[in-house]
């Protein structure tokens, strides 16, 4: 399964993509809740809320966060985040990188790869120009 960051940095980063366990041990936060707010926070980002139901990486977190994350119709032409949606969330470690989201049948598909994956990526270092 090519990872969705191959998609959506690849262009901005020559071309390169990256592999799953890549795009997994490149991700500063994975998690699955409900958004509860989204308000801008400056050119071209957004503030989201979210109720956190599943911490994937780390492991464990607050149940309730707010990320700071580059708007996904600006950097990669995608529907915006809603509240009221119930998303995936894969936050790059760079802030400058747009955070991946997935929602309904994407949601699950996506979170069952990188849940049999977490382990590999765990032993797999996250290249530049990602780092």
């Amino acid at each position: 399964m090519a990872s969705p960051g191959t998609r959506s940095t690849a262009a901005a980063e020559g071309g390169q993509g990256q592999t799953l366990l890549e795009w997994i041990a490149c991700a500063r936060t994975v998690v699955v809740g409900d958004v509860t707010e989204v308000a801008p926070s400056g050119k071209g980002r957004l503030e989201v809320g979210l109720d956190v139901e599943e911490w994937i990486k780390p492991p464990r977190g607050d149940h309730k966060i707010t990320m700071d994350v580059v708007d996904p119709g600006v950097a990669q032409d995608r529907p915006p985040i809603e509240e009221r949606t119930r998303v995936l969330v894969v936050l790059p470690r760079r802030a400058d990188q747009a955070a991946d989201t997935f929602e309904g049948g994407q949601l699950t598909q996506y979170r069952s790869a990188i849940i049999a994956a977490l382990d590999d990526a765990g032993r797999t270092t996250c290249p530049q120009p990602w780092n």
